[in-house]
Parts: structure tokens; sequence; C-alpha cells
């Protein structure tokens, strides 16, 4: 727009300029060469509106990220290593049993492996409470329903692997130990971020497939829901050993 009003708005620009003393080689500049003050000015806006556009486009995917962990956890607290991301050993989780109130603590297993050749994330969950804890779409065989060698994969897993509801694949852990499954059902996972690895297994076999069976997750119901005098026993429980730490549902969701 400068650029098309052309001379007389920068030399009106100039003028303003020169009122203050400082400003008189700039209100010069422009009068001697307005097109260029015109293109950098233009440049300017359209850098204040690119920046504009990201920051608004970072905000919403990062309210987008905390809805999709939210939406997969139904539980009232969530226990995770202080990090958030390290494995644990599955004692740690346990303390929260000895807060009154409690009724369950329901353990989720993670570790890596591989099938065929793809990488290969899998968890293990407590059958009884997994359903409890979580809101996972799932077509074929239910979490509540894993046992023996049955696994439910991830839908984009199946889809890349030619992995289908019945089929046999082989998971082998890092160790190099062979473990057959069986693809009992497929869940859908959300687009951004999985609460659940592309292998789910119950924690029973998940003990015998990986050499070194670690938690992921945990997660804690409380009669009453979650408020501020459960959540402080729970903090008094784990404070002892700083292994793990336990957030609200909504507290881990804005934490990821």
């Amino acid at each position: 727009m400068l650029y098309e009003l052309g001379p007389r708005a920068t030399s009106v620009y100039g003028v303003l300029i020169e009122r203050i003393r400082s400003g008189k080689l700039a209100a010069f500049n422009v009068r001697r060469n307005p097109g260029r003050t015109a293109s950098a000015a233009a440049a300017l806006m359209i850098g204040i509106t690119l920046v504009s556009f990201i920051s608004l486009f970072g905000r919403s995917l990062r309210n987008a990220d905390t809805d999709a962990w939210r939406s997969q956890v139904t539980a009232d607290y969530v226990v995770s290593s202080q990090n958030g991301w390290d494995a644990y050993s599955p004692g740690a989780a346990e303390k929260a049993i000895s807060v009154p109130g409690v009724q369950f603590v329901s353990h989720v297993r993670g570790d890596r492996g591989r099938v065929g050749d793809a990488n290969a994330g899998i968890n293990g969950v407590d059958p009884a409470t997994i359903e409890e804890a979580t809101n996972i779409e799932v077509t074929g065989a239910q979490l509540r329903t894993l046992h023996g060698n049955q696994a439910i994969v991830k839908n984009r897993f199946a889809e890349a692997n030619h992995i289908a509801v019945g089929d046999t694949f082989t998971f082998r852990s890092p160790d190099g130990r062979a473990t057959k499954l069986v693809a009992a059902g497929i869940f859908k996972a959300p687009r951004l971020d999985s609460l659940l690895s592309a292998i789910v297994v119950s924690n029973h076999t998940f003990d015998r497939a990986l050499p070194r069976p670690r938690d992921a997750y945990a997660f804690v119901e409380v009669s009453g829901g979650a408020r501020e005098s459960a959540t402080k026993a729970l903090e008094a429980a784990y404070a002892s050993d700083q292994v793990v730490k336990v957030e609200t549902r909504d507290g881990f969701a804005e934490s990821k």
C-alpha cells in the first residue's frame, strides 16, 4: 500500500519523522528512495503476520496434543518416571496401595523390540483394570479379555506390516528372545500422541517375553475422584524414593 501511494505518502511520513531530531536522516532516506522504504515496510508487515500465524498454529497444535492425551486416560491419577519418559520398577507404583481410598493401581509395562524388519514398541497391561483406566477404541478382542499369546495391535502398525485380526506374528525382544503372538484385535490410535505402543499384551505375557519388565505408566483410581487431599496423600507416598511422580489426569496430559 505504501508503495502504491508513492512519494506523497512517504513525504508526509518524512515530515512526521523530522519532528524528532534523530529522525532527520531517516526522513531524508524516505524521500530519497520511497520505493525501498515501502518495500521494507511491506516486508516487516509480512514478517509480523508470519510470526503471528506460527504462534497461533503452535498453540493450536499444543492444545490438540493435550486433548489427545486427556482423551485416552480416564483414571484419576497417572504415575510416571520423574522425567516422564523413562521406565521404572513396577514396585515403585505399588506404594499407592497403602493410601486410603485407592481402589486400584493399573500397571502399564513398556519396552521395544522388532516384528520382522520393523521396530515395535510393546506394552503390557492388566486386563482386569486397564479399561477402567483408559479409553481405547478396539476392534476385535478387547483389552479386558487379553490372555495367553493374544495381542492387540495399533491400527497404523498393523496396516504398515500387513497384520490382520487372527494373524500370527513373531515379536523379538532386545535380547533376541522370540515370542509368537496372535493379533486378537486392532486398536485405533489418535493422529497425534498414542498412549499405547504398536503391540499390547497382558502383563503376564510381557513379563515372559521381555528380559527386564518395567512400567511405563501406572494408573491410580481413588474413591471420590481426584482432589487436593488425595493428591497430597499420593505425593507423600511416592516422595521417599523420588523414582516416580504422580499427576492428575489433566496434569499428565498438559505435561506431555
